[in-house]
């Protein structure tokens, strides 16, 4: 302190963003993503706390893609004639 006076002190903050990422995954009846199975489509996101090079947090969203099969039955009859004498 000079002169009877409050010393001023600066600080400079700087702020790194986080990185994103998307991942699109789909399947037939059922998909993988990030160690979980889905029967249905859904969006979810995933954060890797101090995951990205920078030391901040690395951000995934997951776009899951179920397409579900298509079952067709078909049934044929085979229909045999036959005469019979009398």
């Amino acid at each position: 302190m000079a002169n009877g006076c409050d010393s001023t002190h600066y600080d400079t903050v700087s702020l790194a963003p986080s990185t994103t990422a998307t991942v699109a995954v789909s399947g037939c009846d059922s998909a993988q993503a990030n160690s979980n199975w889905y029967f249905t489509s859904t969006t979810f996101n995933d954060t890797v706390f101090g995951g990205a090079s920078n030391g901040c947090d690395s951000i995934t969203t997951f776009n899951v893609t179920v397409n579900q099969s298509v079952v067709t039955t078909s049934t044929s009859a085979f229909l045999q004639s036959c005469r019979c004498r009398h």
